[in-house]
Order: structure tokens, then sequence, then C-alpha cells
């Protein structure tokens, strides 16, 4: 008999405790979807690639965002990206994009800066610099070819023509002098 009680007690209490969590329980707040706007950094997460990209186009239907390789679209299965996300992929695009030692001219001021591993991303600006700025709001710095030298001697003069001459394959002023000597300083 003891045990029939110990359960109708225990049933007692398992009624007292779903009636407290029902009645007195606080209504469900759906979270509410993050906001997106055309500029953020997203991460898409349908599957297990990560893909990062800041958002281009926002329709009712999906959201188009630039992966640097072109656009893609999807619907919502998105989340905004960490600073830490956002620069390892601009590190990793600009190892692709710049050999260490180029030179580049600066987005940030008339400066040229030389690509180098110390690279910073400062969120509030979306930028990443080295003391000189490489990557600003999606655009990135242009690189400052290596300037050549131009002879000084009859030979290299020779030389000079010669490249000239096999570079518009044999006809005069394909490519005017003033631009190819652009290459020389």
């Amino acid at each position: 008999m003891e045990t029939i009680k110990r359960i109708n007690k225990t049933d007692v209490e398992i009624d007292n405790a779903i009636y407290r969590k029902v009645v007195f329980a606080p209504p469900r707040v759906e979270e509410p979807k993050p906001e997106f706007k055309e500029g953020n950094w997203v991460v898409q997460m349908m599957d297990k690639s990560d893909e990062l990209g800041r958002i281009k186009i926002i329709t009712d239907e999906h959201i188009t965002y630039d992966d640097g390789s072109g656009h893609a679209s999807w619907n919502g299965y998105i989340r905004h990206a960490t600073k830490e996300e956002i620069e390892s992929h601009l590190k990793k695009v600009c190892d692709e994009k710049y050999p260490k030692g180029a030179k580049f001219r600066s987005l940030s001021c008339d400066g040229i800066g030389i690509v180098r591993d110390e690279f910073s991303y400062y969120i509030k600006n979306d930028q990443l610099t080295n003391g000189n700025t490489i990557y600003r709001n999606g655009k990135w710095a242009e690189i400052i070819p290596d300037t050549k030298k131009l002879p000084n001697d009859k030979k290299g003069i020779g030389e000079l023509i010669d490249l000239y001459h096999d570079q518009n394959d044999g006809l005069p002023f394909k490519t005017p002098v003033d631009e190819f000597l652009n290459d020389y300083e």
C-alpha cells in the first residue's frame, strides 16, 4: 500500500510541476531574425563550406552576395560574419592577389605600401592595413608594377627598340611609344 501512495504522491508532484510550467511559464518569444543590409559581411551556412562574402542586393525572395568569384544567392541560410572570419578571409584573398614584396598604391593616403605579413583588419572602416591600406569597403589597392631602368648605352637602346618592335609584331606604332615607355623610369 505504501508503494501505491508513493506513486500517487509522485504523480501529483509531476502534475504540479507541469501545471507550474504551463500556467506560470513566460510566453515564448521567438528570437528576432538578424537584420541584414547591403555591404554586410555574411557567412553562408547551407553546407560545410562556410562561404564568406559581402551582401550586394537584398530582395524579398533572396539575398545576393559577392564572395570575390561572382554572385550567389540563397534564402535565409546566412549569419553575420565575425571580425576574425572577415580578417582571415581578406588575408587569404590578399595572399592570392598580391605577391610578397609587391608595391601597392594605398587607399587611405597618397602613400605606397609594400605587401608583408603584418596586416590588421579594422571592422569599423572595413579596412585591411599594414600602415598603408590595401583593402577598404570592397575595393582592393592597385599594384604598382616594377619599373625598369632606361638603358643609357647604344647596345641597351638597340635592345629596347628591338623589344618594342617585337611586342608590336613588327607593326609601327601599334602600341604608342610613350605607353611602351611607361614601364621604364
